[in-house]
């Protein structure tokens, strides 16, 4: 079975399944939205520059992009996750 994964949806009390694909979109977006948010957090502080911060995004999205096959199964889930 492809299932390997299952996340409570508290909103609507219910068990979402995800295939590994969705599972590894999932967890490549968690972390650019970590390391993104991380990035601003160290440009605030002054801990980084202007040249740094734009560096650091460039890094981070290219380091967590989505394959092709990644984003059609999260595009499939967020559909899915739409129409009920």
């Amino acid at each position: 079975d492809n299932i390997r994964t299952y996340v409570y949806n508290k909103d609507r009390r219910e068990v979402i399944k995800l295939d590994k694909l969705t599972e590894k979109a999932f967890e490549k977006l968690q972390k650019a939205e970590h390391f993104t948010r991380n990035a601003y957090e160290l440009w605030e502080q002054g801990r980084l520059d202007d040249k740094g911060l734009g560096q650091r995004l460039e890094d981070i999205k290219k380091r967590y992009s989505l394959t092709a096959d990644e984003q059609k199964a999260y595009d499939a889930w967020n559909r899915k996750r739409k129409a009920k």
